[in-house]
């Protein structure tokens, strides 16, 4: 069943399907404390030197900043510009061994970051990358001098940018439901679809700048919820009351307190505070006797008479007929006299 509801509407219109709707504007504010889950080194970082190999035939300057050594996946970086950089020379023909006359002295280098990973042993290769070289690992690389040593690993709580964004996104989604909370308080049998709602960021700011060192910070918010909301109430009562004048009138709907009702919401139009709503209803209808009526067709008959007549009616599967005291043979002839006792409604079919 569809039905359309806006804010223009003061009550339920049954001959157009129509229930009021509530625009709900309001501003509401939100914060909330959240711990750190960043984590920074700062501990010590390595040093040492290396000493270059270049078998480029051509003399080489690698630039501090456009120059970066790499080792295990780990970088190093020179602690000032090399120069005359001279090619290696190698002594003998067949074992090609190094002249250490060829090589520069060793170059001071240290880690791009702190931590005891970056340590290593003398004789370790690393390879270098320039930016105008690129990288020529066959004929240009270092070797650890005496080692590279003094690398120590510390971590404090920081609040990462992945922490702030989090925390932004939670206290927006726990301010919303909040409000719908106290709306639902405030205003029982009210129905707030999700579609039926926009939140629009008026402002947002947490406590701290990403890479702070903090184990706590705190995030706030302040929306704009605007809402369209229904009383269900009366959604039901008017699917109800439209089932019931499309009854015969020896049906009824069975317990409509117990009956279940789905909704779904398309069309929805915030600006104008307009939806239509989209209601599948299922209850029981059972066939309902008045016994005013029943009484008067039964005064004066005997017991076959009675039981004809009751079984006559499509809404009566069986019946059961005593007269008191046991010689009586008839009716009495006074309705009140005639006590009927119904022990099910039966047949029941369901209504959707």
């Amino acid at each position: 069943l569809a039905m359309s509801s806006s804010q223009k509407l003061d009550r339920v219109d049954a001959a157009e399907l129509a229930v009021p709707g509530r625009l709900l504007d309001q501003e509401v504010p939100g914060s909330k404390a959240f711990p750190a889950t960043g984590a920074r080194n700062v501990g010590q970082t390595a040093s040492g030197f290396v000493y270059i190999y270049n078998f480029t035939k051509t003399t080489l300057i690698l630039r501090k900043d456009t120059t970066v050594l790499t080792a295990n996946g780990r970088q190093y970086l020179f602690t000032q510009d090399v120069s005359n950089i001279r090619p290696t020379a190698l002594l003998g023909l067949t074992e090609q061994e190094v002249d250490p006359s060829s090589l520069i002295p060793p170059v001071p280098v240290v880690a791009a970051a702190p931590g005891e990973q970056y340590n290593m042993q003398s004789g370790a290769r690393l390879e270098i990358t320039n930016e105008v070289l690129g990288a020529q690992p066959e004929v240009l690389y270092a070797v650890v001098a005496d080692g590279i040593a003094g690398g120590t690993t510390k971590e404090i709580k920081i609040a990462s940018q992945t922490d702030l964004l989090q925390a932004l996104g939670t206290v927006r989604q726990e301010t919303i439901e909040g409000a719908k909370q106290v709306l639902f308080a405030e205003n029982p049998g009210l129905k707030l679809f999700g579609g039926a709602m926009s939140a629009e960021i008026i402002e947002q700011s947490t406590s701290v700048q990403p890479g702070a060192e903090v184990s706590v910070f705190e995030a706030a918010v302040r929306l704009r919820l605007l809402a369209l909301v229904f009383n269900e109430g009366e959604i039901r009562s008017l699917i109800q009351s439209r089932i019931e004048r499309l009854l015969p009138y020896n049906k009824k709907l069975k317990d409509p307190e117990d009956s279940r009702l789905q909704m779904d919401l398309v069309n929805v139009n915030l600006t104008d505070g307009q939806a239509v709503i989209l209601a599948h209803y299922e209850g029981e209808i059972v066939y309902q006797l008045d016994e005013e009526e029943i009484r008067d067709r039964l005064k004066g008959k005997n017991i076959e008479e009675i039981r004809e007549i009751l079984l006559s009616r499509p809404e009566v599967q069986a019946a059961e007929v005593r007269f008191s005291p046991f010689w009586v043979k008839k009716a009495p002839k006074f309705g009140k006299n005639i006590h009927l006792e119904f022990s099910a409604e039966l047949p029941e079919e369901p209504a959707d």
